[in-house]
Formats: structure tokens, C-alpha cells, sequence
């Protein structure tokens, strides 16, 4: 059944093959993203739409546009994210420590962590019963299995764990499911080329879980694959 799935980020990486995949799949796909192609993601027929997730009043302005255009929203998918500070060297907030900058660490929180908040508040009006927030988080907020040092990033990602378990506690009183996804380690500009996984490989298993997701989920950290994570 084609869904209506708005996905975050949608310029580059994951979020960019997504819209494509997902709207080459039949859904009806907004790709939100700062500066959005006029033609969609490489010419793809998912429907651009600007938004800044660090300005609530550029998430107001896309929740109303959206509103113009659809009567509700099935899949939230909050993939913007930063790995680094832009115009800070990475040690500013991966560390180690005695070169971490607290305005490093405070910029990767704004758009990962209130980011979500900021686009999820402004877009759950649009959402009903059976709809699904999915936020894209990493095995490097767990708790459990994270590894690596990288100070904001890691922790930006275990605070948005908590925020979904949050938000399910919140939302799940209306019926919306939050879900938190660890997309595994891809190869795109963020993920870099160690990364052991093929971003065409990976995206198609995210379709195909964002295809079928539904209030089952709700509340938990899941690989691409729909399996659980260790928080």
C-alpha cells in the first residue's frame, strides 16, 4: 500500500537514495531538505520541499505547506544529521577530550537531537493513529555495543534513543509510533569509504522496513533489517 512519508535530509547520503527509492516504490514522497532540486533528488518524482530543522519557523512553514497538499503523514523519517561542527575541525566535537568546544558539541545537539524535536513537533499534527516517527539514529549511541570516540556525535545519537522512547511514551497515546533505526555503517560522504556496506544495499532495506513499519515497532531500536538493538 503506497504511503505518504516525508524523510529530513533528503540532499545527500542516505536521505538523498531514500526519497529516490521510495517514490520509484509508489509513495508519495516529500524530500525535505535546506536546499531542494526543483526536479526532486536526481530528477526522482519525490516533491522537494525547503526546510531548515534548527528553525522551528522553517518547520511551521513546512508543516503548512504539507497541509496544503495532504491529509496526513504515515511516515516521519528524521534523517537530517551532522557528524561534525560546519566550520570547526572535527576534534572540536569528536575529541579527544582536552579539544573538545563546547559550541562543537552544541551545534551537532541542534540539529541532531532538537532537530528532531523541532520537526517532529511542528509535523505530528499531520500525523493519525498508525503513523510512524522514525528517527535515524547509529550503534554509536548505544549504550551497550557503541564504540569509538567521538564525544557529540555518539551522545547526540543516545539522547535521540531517548527522545523516541520519549516521544512513544507521548505520541503513543494517539496512536503514533516512535521508532529509533540504526541504518548501519554506509558508504556515503558522511559514512566515508571504510564504511563495509553499499549505500544502494543498505537504502533498499530501509525502504523495505519503512514500507512495512507499523505500531509493532513502536518504542524500539531497530537495525535496516527491522531487528532489534542493544540500547
Amino acid at each position: 500500500m503506497a504511503r505518504t512519508i516525508v524523510v529530513t535530509g533528503a540532499s545527500r547520503g542516505i536521505g538523498r537514495r531514500l526519497t529516490q527509492v521510495l517514490a520509484e516504490r509508489g509513495h508519495r514522497v516529500f524530500a525535505a531538505s535546506r536546499q531542494p532540486d526543483a526536479r526532486g533528488p536526481d530528477g526522482s518524482p519525490a516533491e522537494p520541499m525547503r526546510l531548515d530543522t534548527t528553525d522551528p519557523g522553517s518547520c511551521r512553514a513546512l508543516a503548512s505547506s504539507l497541509r496544503e497538499r495532504v491529509d496526513q503523514i504515515d511516515v516521519l523519517v528524521n534523517n537530517a544529521g551532522i557528524k561534525s561542527a560546519p566550520g570547526q575541525r572535527w576534534e572540536a566535537s569528536a575529541g579527544p577530550l582536552p579539544l573538545v568546544e563546547p559550541t562543537a558539541v552544541a551545534d551537532i545537539f541542534a540539529t541532531n537531537v532538537i532537530g528532531t524535536l523541532n520537526v517532529t513537533q511542528a509535523l505530528s499534527p499531520l500525523m493519525r493513529h498508525g503513523s510512524v516517527v522514525l528517527n535515524v539514529s547509529s550503534q554509536l549511541g548505544s549504550l551497550a555495543d557503541g564504540v569509538d570516540v567521538d564525544y557529540a556525535y555518539n551522545a547526540s545519537k543516545a539522547a535521540l534513543n531517548m527522545v523516541t522512547v520519549t516521544m512513544q511514551r507521548d505520541l503513543g497515546e494517539r496512536g503514533i509510533s516512535a521508532v529509533a533505526l540504526n541504518p548501519g555503517w554506509i558508504r556515503t560522504e558522511m559514512g566515508g569509504d571504510d564504511a563495509p556496506l553499499d549505500l544502494d544495499d543498505a537504502v533498499s532495506d530501509i525502504a523495505d522496513l519503512v514500507g512495512r513499519i507499523d505500531s509493532s515497532y513502536g518504542g524500539r531500536f531497530v537495525d535496516r533489517l527491522g531487528e532489534p538493538m542493544r540500547w
